[in-house]
């Protein structure tokens, strides 16, 4: 005789079933993603030892503060030998030098709310302080390796280019006797040559209806420049004309001008003083990427960090997974 349950009699059966159930798949989620984390952190231990490890067998002395020049570089490299027109767009621009170290955390994205793995956790019961802390310990490496790839990229940069100081163009209108008029434009890239330890100038000057003159400065004398600064021949009635006034680890000061003779008259086009941010400083910093292992400890450190990136990513899917949720990253 087969024993029958009314309704009624298998209810608190099922509600007992229906309580218990998610509370032993919560159990067993929480657990296997407690796993996940300490194989986690024991990952991010290793893996931030051997970063530390490569720049400190390699004696690579890692940048405090790097500087974002390498846009700048593209931009700018040859334009003042390129044929006429082209550096005309160039209109008052200095570098300025830009902390690079807020472009460092992109890969990690460690301003992350994390929103979804949150939820995964929740989901779970899951506590994710554990993962929080390691990943904490990544983030905190991040602007450590990435100071260290921008120097050597910005080393690698500048060695044939030079480091881009100053570009200008400006344009003057003379008047002369007899109601003669005149326009003069000057252009002037300087640029910092590392390997010479130098400041290079290249110049073009346009008279009026005349062809553009370009002048490339010979290298200063060994003695001093004097109280009026340099003046070097453009052409027979035209003279570029510079002084660095000062020369700092973080700035120079240098005066830029153009004066003609014409029509026994003087004039001049000038810019001033203009005051530079450069990072002299830094780039004695540079200096050290001469030496091959330690071009080599910065590209074994951006290796070891991508492996954490990854292992951060596929900790977060697993997490995620576990709930039965749809992966999303860093959200």
């Amino acid at each position: 005789m087969k024993l029958q349950k009314t309704r009624s009699q298998w209810a608190p059966l099922v509600c007992a079933f229906a309580l218990f159930a998610p509370q032993a798949s919560h159990a067993a989620g929480a657990a296997d993603a407690a796993k996940e984390v300490s194989a986690y952190s024991a990952a991010v231990n290793e893996t931030t030892q051997a970063i530390l490890k490569a720049a400190n067998d390699a004696g690579l002395a890692v940048p405090e503060q790097v500087y974002a020049v390498t846009n700048h570089i593209n931009k700018t490299t040859g334009k003042i030998s390129n044929a006429a027109g082209v550096i005309s767009d160039v209109q008052q621009q200095v570098n300025s030098f830009q902390e690079a170290d807020a472009l460092t955390k992109v890969e990690m994205r460690c301003d992350s709310k994390l929103t979804y793995l949150k939820s995964a956790a929740n989901k779970i019961g899951y506590d994710l302080n554990n993962y929080l802390s390691a990943r904490e310990k990544i983030c905190s490496i991040v602007p450590y390796v990435a100071r260290a790839k921008q120097a050597y990229e910005t080393y690698q940069s500048i060695q044939e280019n030079g480091l881009p100081l100053i570009q200008k163009h400006k344009n003057k209108k003379h008047s002369f006797p007899a109601g003669r008029k005149r326009t003069t434009n000057l252009w002037v890239d300087v640029r910092y040559m590392p390997n010479e330890k130098k400041i290079q100038y290249a110049v073009d000057f346009k008279w009026s209806d005349s062809n553009k003159v370009q002048l490339i400065p010979p290298p200063l004398a060994s003695n001093d420049e004097g109280k009026k600064g340099i003046c070097i021949p453009i052409n027979s009635f035209a003279d570029f004309c510079f002084k660095v006034l000062s020369a700092t680890s973080s700035e120079a000061k240098i005066d830029l001008w153009a004066k003609v003779d014409r029509y026994n008259r003087k004039k001049e086009v000038s810019f001033g003083t203009v005051t530079v941010p450069a990072p002299f400083g830094y780039l004695d910093q540079l200096e050290q990427f001469k030496d091959k292992k330690k071009q080599e400890a910065v590209e074994k450190m951006q290796s070891k960090l991508a492996e954490l990136v990854g292992i951060d990513k596929e900790t977060q899917s697993k997490i995620q997974k576990l709930a039965g949720m749809s992966v999303k990253i860093n959200e």
